[in-house]
């Protein structure tokens, strides 16, 4: 069943969803730290909750960022098609 080692092929795959998470938390932390800025530059004009929601859809209405959301969603998936793989992997073994 188990052998005295650990496969490469598990090692590859753990090093893989090591790193499309440190991916993922890195484009998450992008996109907050981004919507937070705008809403503090903007909190001016607007008072309130108002501030939040208009910064809010200012940046994603932004083009410059549509692509960390495709990149937060690419690894979202690739995360999620890692793990299903990892434990299809680990049932068979």
């Amino acid at each position: 069943m188990f052998n005295d080692g650990i496969s490469p092929l598990i090692v590859t795959i753990l090093m893989a969803q090591s790193l499309f998470f440190a991916g993922w938390v890195v484009a998450s932390v992008g996109i907050l730290w981004a919507i937070l800025r705008r809403a503090r530059s903007g909190g001016d004009a607007i008072p309130g909750t108002g501030a939040q929601v208009s910064a809010v859809q200012s940046y994603m209405r932004d083009p410059e960022t549509r692509f960390r959301r495709w990149v937060w969603l690419g690894l979202t998936f690739g995360l999620l098609g890692i793990a299903f793989g990892f434990g299809v992997l680990i049932r068979s073994v």
